[in-house]
């Protein structure tokens, strides 16, 4: 598992996801390969596996791909050097009202390929080969379909730089294209609490069941040696 925190190489050339303790017991469920091997670099999303890595006197900041962190910085790098962007994701309309939005906000954004998450199984072949002439893909499907597609795009030879961006898709298009999270939620860390308020059916049993197990099983697996951080 590498751990990658240089904010000046976010464009590396590399598959880049963020890990929450859901997103990290479901790989470790699923996808373990992609853990302990070098498919990925991995970053820290949220406060919980930050406060388990700063106990154990490990360095750890908290990055995201949306409008509070990492968004901004990579989609200005992108108009800054000419690349071409693609976006997968979300249901059916949000990435495409997403892109709508982007194109206000950074208007020489070059998007070049658009597509929803739930597309048929016997299309993925067609949007690979789309996705593989962009320089950069921001691929929004859920934890592990994201890191499938990323990984799939990588081993077809793809030398872009592909992130994960969870729920900022439809974050971007519920807030209109503005702030998603209240200013002062934000500076106090309660991002959390505000997804659990906009949210409550889908959330409240993944933050008060499952993040509990995803931080017992991030805690084991750091003393076990079982992946490296």
């Amino acid at each position: 598992m590498q751990e990658k925190s240089r904010p000046q190489e976010w464009l590396n050339g590399r598959n880049n996801t963020f890990l929450n303790p859901y997103a990290y017991l479901v790989l470790r469920k699923q996808r373990l390969a992609y853990l302990s091997g070098k498919s990925f670099c991995f970053f820290y999303d949220g406060v919980a596996l930050i406060f388990i890595l700063r106990l154990m006197r490990r360095r750890a900041e908290r990055y995201s791909f949306d409008d509070t962190s990492l968004a901004p910085v990579v989609l200005k790098q992108c108009v800054a050097k000419g690349l071409s962007l693609g976006v997968v994701g979300s249901a059916p309309g949000i990435a495409a009202e997403a892109v709508r939005l982007l194109r206000m906000r950074y208007q020489d954004l070059q998007i070049t390929m658009i597509s929803d998450g739930f597309y048929p199984e016997n299309i993925e072949d067609e949007l690979l080969s789309r996705a593989f002439l962009c320089d950069v893909v921001v691929c929004s499907m859920g934890t592990p379909r994201q890191e499938d597609f990323l990984h799939k795009l990588r081993e077809k030879g793809w030398r872009g730089t592909g992130f994960t961006c969870g729920g900022y898709l439809d974050q971007l298009v519920s807030a209109r294209g503005g702030d998603y999270y209240p200013a002062w939620m934000n500076r106090l860390n309660l991002r959390w609490l505000y997804r659990i308020a906009q949210e409550p059916r889908r959330l409240i049993k993944r933050y008060a069941v499952i993040y509990p197990l995803g931080m017992a099983a991030f805690c084991h697996d750091i003393l076990r040696r079982r992946i490296s951080f």
